[in-house]
């Protein structure tokens, strides 16, 4: 039923590693986020990792998963 559930539960149980990918999961992300996400999030990564430090991946991880979702009004997202 929640096929990362033991993967969560280890992760909980370890001192805390913040690294953005923690778990070897699916990345899912709205069309519209991931195309942003596409176009500058390397950009975002590099000056974060200037920021913080070696916490913050070099690259951004591209959603491999991108969703065209509906809003609740019934107007359609545009992809």
């Amino acid at each position: 039923m929640l096929p990362f559930a033991r993967e969560v539960a280890l992760y909980a149980a370890e001192p805390k590693n913040r690294e953005a990918a923690a778990f070897d999961a699916p990345l899912s992300a709205l069309a519209s986020v991931a195309g942003k996400i596409g176009a500058a999030g390397d950009c975002v990564a590099q000056e974060e990792r200037e920021k913080v430090g070696d916490d913050i991946p070099p690259n951004a991880r591209r959603p491999e998963r991108r969703h065209h979702f509906a809003c609740c009004t019934g107007v359609q997202l545009r992809p």
